[in-house]
């Protein structure tokens, strides 16, 4: 599986891949973004024999696109056709589909010879979001969805991951008008704040130009990037997110390796029983039993578990105490049964709820108490 990872940079990857690894088998390196350092230009580098073949070209609307042969590359839809072409029966999903796939996106994935997973949710978050320290945030969150996926793939068989980005990215403080130039001129193909892209026009001072082939793309343009964390004065909105340019930021990008130390079936062979005292919750505070049975030849001894209340596809409660260990990640010693007391949030109205038991770290529900009554008085 490849999972290509739109403005992820290096050190993100970094501190995505030591977190795994205690579960896999994980290798990455830099590498350098293929310049501009924009989404058109990245990812097509990353496709099969891009390298060399790589044009900057106009298309319709005065837009730019990636020419490969007898294919131009403009956007997600382009890039999968031409990946299509090159390695029929490759499955191709987003991250999000990934991370909670169906019964049916379980059953391709698991025939598949080659995935692609696709992620775009970082540089759309930079370029939508005007609270910064929310678009932060969130891209934090990322990095927890990209574990969930790496972790699902690895259950669905998945022997081989490999996580590469099309580019880094700035983020900086919003852009002063000290720190913006007007761009060269001359006849304009594509204008980003880090990247002019056409030919003729001036040279802004401090302002570096260069001809595509040195940068490895075919054509005549000429590109001009603006010195330091300078940006050119371009339309759109004007936030401290950019990318296009030659800074380190932009330019390093991750390229990981990550291989699971076991198989898929370890977890799936993995089962865990709840019981309930009573047939209905008359509570909002009520218990269940929960038993780690095991089931897989590598099955720790101890599992360490989160246990939440489900109903009408949401969480509607959560485990407060535990007979033994910390009820936010709760501990299940195989064989011995640890009663778990849970609490319905108090804004939830709902007629019945299932009681979901899902592994700490893989997020995999691997035990269910479904369909319970709820009947409480007060």
């Amino acid at each position: 599986a490849y999972i290509l990872v739109d403005a992820l940079r290096y050190e993100i990857g970094l501190e995505l891949v030591e977190s795994l690894k205690d579960e896999f088998k994980v290798e990455i390196r830099p590498a350098m973004a293929q310049l501009p350092t924009i989404t058109e230009a990245g990812m097509a580098a990353l496709m099969p024999q891009a390298e060399g073949e790589m044009e900057l070209v106009e298309t319709k609307g005065g837009k730019l696109g990636i020419g490969i042969g007898s294919f131009v590359l403009r956007d997600r839809k382009s890039r999968l056709d031409y990946l299509g072409s090159l390695i029929p029966g490759a499955v191709a999903l987003k991250l999000g589909n990934i991370a909670k796939p169906s019964q049916r996106q379980k059953e391709t994935l698991k025939e598949a010879d080659v995935i692609l997973v696709t992620s775009q949710e970082i540089d759309l978050l930079g370029e939508t979001i005007e609270d910064e320290d929310e678009a932060r945030r969130l891209m934090e969150d990322v990095q927890e969805k990209l574990r969930k996926g790496i972790r699902q793939l690895a259950v669905l068989g998945v022997k081989k991951i490999v996580v590469a980005a099309d580019h880094g990215h700035l983020f900086l403080e919003k852009p002063h008008e000290g720190m913006k130039i007007d761009p060269p001129g001359g006849k304009t193909l594509n204008l980003h704040p880090r990247v002019w892209m056409g030919k003729g026009g001036t040279d802004p001072a401090g302002c570096l130009r260069v001809t595509s082939d040195k940068l490895g793309l075919k054509g005549d343009l000429e590109l001009v990037f603006p010195p330091g964390i300078a940006c050119f004065k371009a339309r759109g909105p004007d936030r401290g997110y950019l990318h296009g340019g030659i800074s380190l930021q932009e330019l390093l990008i991750p390229l990981a390796t990550i291989e699971p130390l076991d198989t898929a079936e370890v977890h799936e062979k993995t089962t865990v029983k709840v019981e309930m005292a009573r047939p209905k919750i008359t509570n909002r505070l009520f218990s269940v039993r929960i038993t780690y049975q095991g089931g897989g030849f590598f099955d720790q001894p101890v599992k360490k578990v989160k246990v939440i209340a489900w109903a009408n596809r949401t969480q509607v409660g959560e485990a407060v105490t535990s007979e033994y260990g910390d009820p936010q990640e709760i501990p299940l010693k195989k064989g011995e049964p640890n009663v778990v007391t849970l609490q319905l949030y108090e804004d939830v109205e709902c007629s019945r709820v299932s009681i979901k038991v899902i592994d700490a770290k893989t997020h995999i529900e691997l035990g269910a108490l479904k369909d319970i009554e709820v009947d409480i008085a007060i």
